[in-house]
C-alpha cells in the first residue's frame, strides 16, 4: 500500500490474490473512515485476466460492498462494462436449392402457367408454319388471358417412377407436351416455350421433362427446364404454377 498522487494503491503480490486484497481492503476501510476527504474505494483491473472478475471471493466482496452502499442510500458507481461486440452480420441468403423443395405431383394436376402477369395460352390451330418447329404449337402469353380460359389449362404428371420431372400437357392439345428450349432461345424468353406434338410417355424427356420447385417460404411453385450441353449449364425462364 503506498501513496500515488493523493491516492492509496493496494498491490497484491502473492498467489492468493483474493485473500490479500480483502485483507488490504479492511485496512483501507479503516483508513477511509478517518476522514470525509476519502470518497470511494475502487476495485483493481475489473476485467483483466488477473483482476477482480477472476477471483470469486473478491468479486463477492465487491458485490457486497455495492449492495451495502445502495442500502445506505449512497451513490453506487458500477464498473464500466466492456463495449459489447457488434452483432454478427446477417447470414447471406440461402441458395435457391436450399430454399426450395421438389414440387410434388402424386396424381395428375390441372394448372395454369403464368409468366409474370401473363398466362400461357395454347390455341390448337396456332402452329409454326415452317422452320425447325414446323407443326409445333405456339405458346402465347397474352395480357388479356386468364387462368380460367380453357386455352390456359395444362395437366401436370410424373410419368416415370422415380423421376421427379414433370410432363406438362396442354388440354387444348392432349397428345402434345410443353417443350422449353433455353439454348436456341436463351435471349428470347417468350419464345422458349412451344408444344411438341405427339409425345408419348415412352418418348418423353429432354426439353419436355420439366423440373418443379416449391418455394415454401413464399408459397410459390414454379417449373423450368435445366440441362447441360457442351459443358454449359442452361436453365429456362420460370413459369409460376397456379392450380385450378
Amino acid at each position: 500500500m503506498g501513496g500515488l498522487d493523493g491516492w492509496f494503491q493496494l498491490r497484491a503480490r502473492g498467489t492468493d490474490v483474493g485473500t490479500e486484497v480483502r485483507a488490504g481492503l479492511a485496512h483501507l476501510s479503516d483508513l477511509a473512515n478517518l476522514s470525509p476527504r476519502f470518497k470511494l474505494i475502487l476495485p483493481f483491473a475489473f476485467l483483466r485476466e488477473n483482476g477482480i472478475s477472476k477471483s470469486p471471493a473478491l468479486r463477492a466482496a465487491f458485490d457486497a460492498l455495492l449492495a451495502a452502499a445502495e442500502a445506505a442510500g449512497r451513490p453506487v458507481l458500477l464498473p464500466v462494462p466492456m463495449t459489447p461486440p457488434p452483432p454478427p452480420p446477417p447470414p447471406p441468403p440461402a441458395g435457391f436449392y436450399k430454399l426450395a423443395s421438389r414440387y410434388e405431383v402424386v396424381m395428375i394436376k390441372r394448372v395454369a402457367l403464368r409468366l409474370g402477369q401473363f398466362f400461357a395460352s395454347v390455341d390448337p390451330n396456332d402452329k409454326y408454319p415452317d422452320g425447325a418447329l414446323k407443326g409445333w404449337g405456339r405458346v402465347r402469353f397474352k395480357k388479356e388471358s386468364k387462368q380460367t380460359d380453357a386455352a390456359c389449362a395444362f395437366q401436370l404428371s410424373t410419368p416415370r417412377a422415380g423421376d421427379p420431372r414433370l410432363l406438362i400437357r396442354p388440354e387444348s392439345i392432349p397428345a402434345g407436351a410443353l417443350s422449353i428450349d433455353a439454348t436456341e432461345f436463351s435471349g428470347d424468353i417468350a419464345s422458349q416455350f412451344s408444344i411438341k406434338p405427339n409425345v408419348s410417355e415412352a418418348d418423353w424427356g429432354g426439353y419436355e421433362a420439366q423440373h418443379g420447385w416449391a418455394l415454401g417460404l413464399d408459397g410459390i411453385d414454379i417449373v423450368l427446364v435445366e440441362y447441360d450441353r457442351d459443358g454449359q449449364k442452361y436453365a429456362s425462364a420460370c413459369l409460376t404454377v397456379v392450380e385450378l
